[in-house]
């Protein structure tokens, strides 16, 4: 409303905050991408659709820089509660409401993936010749953010393949891909698999099916948004110290 006379600025920022999320809400259909890491930039746009509708409103109030200096208490209760300014401060009220409950539902509400405390755990307990693996391969990249400091002697490899090697970023997994996968874990003693999304990169559960029938389970850990589950070839073994 406040660029009606420049209509082509105001356009030009509803496409920039809307296109985005309908294309990503069209390619969800096929892939999960419809996601508020890809789209935190589109906030860009949309705040400065606010910022143009707070200063027309001001304006139309009749405020600026200098014209706001009442003389008295009576004179300043006078300039707020006008009829012109009622639309300005219900408009600010509303987007600092809007801001904090956006804030305490982050606050309170969001919870991220363990990453971190995944990768210390596996680092704490893997030994020299463990191999890794991650049936989300994308997945591999916040894991090894900070796995990569502990600087272990082990192997990281994805399932059904390894990280853009199909040049698809979320491979999924399936009965073709066995063969692969047992020829991955054949010759080791100890496997990790780090598990996450597998609904969508392993719904029907192929990799962890697969290591259950050659190895055995030793060690299942459940973090936020993903499961570390060690994997022993004969007796179930202890963890290294």
């Amino acid at each position: 409303y406040g660029q009606r006379r420049q209509p082509g600025r105001a356009i030009l920022l509803s496409v920039l905050f809307g296109a985005p999320i309908l294309i990503a809400l069209g390619v969800s259909l096929r892939r999960p991408l419809f996601y508020d890491r890809t789209l935190i930039w589109v906030t860009l746009p949309l705040y400065l659709l606010m910022a143009v509708g707070i200063v027309q409103l001001r304006r139309q109030a009749g405020w600026s820089s200098t014209s706001w200096r009442p003389r008295s208490v009576q004179a300043a209760c006078n300039a707020i509660m006008g009829q012109a300014h009622i639309g300005y401060w219900l408009s600010v009220g509303g987007i600092l409401m809007l801001s904090a409950l956006a804030l305490h539902s982050y606050y309170v509400y969001f919870h991220k993936e363990d990453w971190d405390k995944a990768a210390a755990y596996v680092a704490a307990q893997t030994r020299p010749g463990d191999m890794i693996i991650f049936n989300a391969t994308w997945v591999q990249l916040p894991f090894d953010y900070y796995f990569r400091h502990y600087e272990r002697d082990v192997e990281l490899r994805g399932a059904p393949v390894d990280l853009f090697d199909r040049g698809v970023l979320e491979p999924k997994m399936t009965e073709a891909d066995v063969p692969y996968m047992q020829q991955l874990i054949a010759n080791r003693q100890r496997v990790w698999l780090v598990y996450s999304h597998e609904w969508y990169t392993d719904p029907q559960h192929i990799v962890v099916r697969e290591l259950m029938r050659t190895m055995q389970e030793a060690d299942h850990q459940e973090f936020e948004g993903l499961q570390v589950l060690e994997f022993v070839k004969g007796s179930t073994s202890t963890a290294a110290p």
